[in-house]
């Protein structure tokens, strides 16, 4: 089977293909980002691999929240743990 792009799509190594021109709000392309992608969770990471990666990318003062959309580190609505979740934490006290 044969795909027929009629826009400039640049294709990674595990054949995801995508439009340079298309990336989402407050993201930008590039051909060899950092693979250490600042996300929510965790917004400075300082392990990462030498490897590129291949697409869209959070501009500056952006981070990836639990849903891949880049946003401001202050509009994260939990930083730290819990796998990148956005969750409020709020404890409920039953009183009987």
């Amino acid at each position: 089977m044969f795909a027929l792009f009629t826009a400039p799509y640049v294709c990674d190594s595990n054949n995801r293909c995508i439009n340079p021109n298309r990336c989402p709000g407050n993201s930008t392309f590039q051909r060899c980002a950092s693979s250490c992608r600042p996300t929510c969770s965790n917004p400075y990471p300082t392990s990462c691999s030498r490897e590129c990666y291949i697409g869209c990318v959070c501009n500056d003062g952006y981070v990836l929240d639990y849903q891949n959309n880049c946003i401001r580190l202050s509009d994260c609505r939990y930083n730290g743990g819990n796998n990148g979740s956005s969750c409020n934490f709020i404890r409920y006290y039953l009183t009987l």
